[in-house]
């Protein structure tokens, strides 16, 4: 008998180790110079559609190299195998791989201006995709026909050339499910001639969007541009996101920072985001609005709550909030600047009247008049037009708040709308004006099992806690516990930035996080990176001097920022300081032109360490001049230029620098 059990065991043992899946590691490195199997950084195949996804099993791993620096790839990365439930296939950047070393670099798809996708996704599930940066293709990202459980996190999208950053696109209703898009960036073109949409999504549902910052900047007059639109899509849960969309002179009126359209019974949840739109400024522009639930009428309406957002508009033919489908709608601050032609803070477009008592201590302000609100709302037993903002309070029994809400930013005059969030000023009307709402938090939690990266919580954007009297708004707004009166950066002899500060007094100060960020080339600003902690002198009531040195240098526009965090956790930021790095080089040089390979523009990058007359021109292979690119006196710097080859053939071209003791040469590919 006590055999039998045992081979029962053994058999059972057997069974239960043959299920467990072990995760093998895969490399891809354009750059691999051993057998290109895939096993190693060293024998990594060469390119993404070099991935033998034959060999691929759920759980597995390919890492992507990017270098020491970056790596390009002028490919499509299609996705070819699915995972299962706790076993995802995953493909993520090189950085994050046990062994990083020389591939931490970022790691580019570039679609060439050519290719419809930087990476596909169809009718695969459980696939994690980390890390990357996509340009250049129609779409960022697609996800097609039918998928499910695909997470999308910590990608870098820009300069997309077609109809979203981010697409899902469901065969018919519903078969996409459960996506998870999570720390992405996405910012369009500044003009591009055609909708740009950051994240477009159709016949999808339960799907997450969490801390994920989407500028919309096209300009282009015809196109409209969203950050986030869906259609015919059945649940969201969206927070802790910043949806920018900059002001248009449009007859098209630009976009929306978020439409959605949903329907269905998985909840619309929409909590702790930022929406700013900078206005229509075409007179006969298209009017619009910063946040827009939209319904078209098919299927049930979803259960919707809309709460702790800051929304605002800067400029005219905008409303602040179109609600087409019913919603609790608690502590948001719906805003609005203009001077003129600006519409009302909520707008009713539903079959039937808004409850009053479903839209509860919110903030609404209009710079140019009082509140204003349209269509028919009913409460206190009336149902009509609310006139005002005494009507709303007097004769429908609404609550909340009608005064300027103190930003920190002065909407209308920054000159980056995408640096632009909520913060508020001391002495803001919204600060303790909101209603406890951790109860709905708690309930949305346990009634739709929102566990994990889709669970809530009862903080702010910012991740400060709240408690029963919060702040209106996405940000939370608390009494700094340090005087900070002191905060500069300077730029030493050595070329490091050095940054000092001074506290008049200090209460239970564990010190602060130093949060830099550098300019893009396209103007914007990159995400905030912690460079290091600064202790704090606990409590105090001297002054005290603190400095932090930022080694990490090259020619830039940097920002900074100190994040200052108390011995139980709270947090809060200083204002931000700015300084521009002018490095000047040891010595003259030239460097190779990136991206090389290009398609048709690229930059070339060179040192002048003194004063001197540069000359940097073009030849085609066979030595015929093609175009001279700088010629003129210069100040030592590090310089960059760019060469524009849209008329020219592919081939090989070479550019040379000169000056008056130097000659540099170096090759670079035109591929068309």
């Amino acid at each position: 008998m006590k055999s039998i059990q045992r081979l029962i065991y053994i058999f059972l043992l057997f069974l239960f180790t043959a299920s467990i899946a072990y995760a093998t590691e895969y490399y891809v490195d354009k750059n691999a110079t051993g057998s290109n199997n895939g096993s190693s950084w060293t024998n990594a195949w060469q390119s993404l559609s070099a991935i033998s996804w034959n060999s691929i099993q759920p759980g597995d791993v390919i890492y992507v190299s990017g270098g020491s620096d970056s790596t390009q790839y002028n490919e499509q990365l299609t996705i070819g195998k699915s995972g299962t439930a706790g076993n995802p296939v995953t493909i993520i950047a090189g950085k994050y791989s046990p062994s990083p070393g020389g591939h931490n670099g970022r790691v580019i798809i570039d679609g060439g201006s050519s290719r419809t996708h930087s990476i596909y996704v169809q009718n695969k599930n459980y696939v994690t995709i980390k890390g990357f940066e996509l340009r250049h293709a129609t779409m960022g990202v697609e996800i097609e026909d039918n998928a499910s459980n695909v997470i999308l996190d910590s990608l870098n999208i820009y300069d997309f050339q077609g109809q979203a950053g981010i697409m899902l696109n469901g065969a018919s209703t519903y078969t996409i499910d459960y996506t998870t898009i999570r720390n992405c960036r996405i910012v369009s073109y500044g003009y591009y001639n055609g909708q740009t949409d950051g994240i477009y999504a159709q016949r999808c549902q339960r799907t997450l969007l969490h801390d994920t910052y989407i500028h919309q900047r096209n300009q282009d007059p015809s196109a409209h541009t969203d950050c986030l639109q869906a259609y015919l899509t059945n649940g969201w849960v969206i927070y802790n996101n910043f949806f920018i969309n900059d002001s248009v002179y449009s007859p098209e009126g630009g976009g929306t920072p978020m439409i959605l359209g949903s329907q269905g019974t998985n909840p619309v949840i929409i909590y702790n985001n930022f929406l700013y739109m900078g206005g229509i400024w075409d007179p006969s522009g298209n009017q619009n609005s910063s946040l827009w639930t939209r319904w078209y009428s098919q299927g049930t309406m979803p259960p919707t709550w809309v709460i702790h957002n800051t929304v605002v508009v800067n400029g005219p033919r905008c409303r602040a909030f179109i609600q087409e489908y019913d919603a609790i709608t608690i502590n948001n601050m719906l805003t609005e600047f203009s001077t003129s032609g600006g519409m009302a803070n909520l707008e009713e477009s539903l079959p039937h009247a808004i409850p009053v008592d479903s839209t509860r201590h919110n903030l609404f302000w209009r710079s140019w008049s009082g509140a204003g609100f349209s269509g028919q709302f009913t409460g206190n037993g009336h149902t009509g037009s609310v006139s005002g903002w005494s009507s709303w309070t007097d004769t429908y029994g609404g609550t909340g708040v009608n005064a300027d809400p103190l930003f920190v930013h002065k909407f209308g005059f920054e000159p980056d709308q995408g640096a632009l969030d909520g913060e508020l000023q001391a002495g803001s009307p919204a600060i303790n004006a909101g209603e406890d709402a951790e109860s709905y938090i708690n309930y949305l939690n346990a009634t739709y099992n929102l566990e994990g990266d889709w669970a809530l919580q009862w903080k702010d954007i910012n991740g400060n806690p709240r408690d029963n009297t919060p702040t209106i708004g996405a940000y939370e707004y608390s009494t700094v516990p340090v005087e900070l009166v002191l905060l500069t950066a300077t730029v030493a002899e050595d070329n490091n930035v050095v940054l000092n500060w001074t506290t008049a007094s200090e209460n239970n100060n564990s010190g602060w996080n130093i949060e830099r960020r550098i300019k893009n080339n396209d103007n914007t600003f990159s995400s905030w990176n912690n460079l290091g902690f600064v202790n704090g002198s606990g409590t105090s009531t001297e002054n005290k001097d603190y400095t932090f040195t930022d080694k990490n240098i090259v020619s830039a526009d940097y920002q900074y920022r100190l994040q200052q965090v108390d011995f139980d956790g709270t947090k809060s930021y200083s204002s931000i300081v700015e300084v521009v790095v002018d490095l000047v080089p040891a010595d003259f040089a030239l460097y190779q032109n990136y991206p090389n390979p290009f398609n048709p523009a690229t930059t070339i990058k060179f040192d002048v360490s003194k004063s001197s007359f540069v000359n940097i021109t073009v030849y085609n292979s066979i030595g015929e001049k093609i175009e001279t690119i700088v010629n003129e006196q210069l100040e030592p710097g590090i310089y960059n230029v760019k060469f524009d080859a849209t008329k020219l053939p592919s081939g090989f071209y070479i550019y040379r620098f000169t000056s008056a003791d130097n000659v540099f040469t170096k090759k670079m590919i035109l591929i068309k």
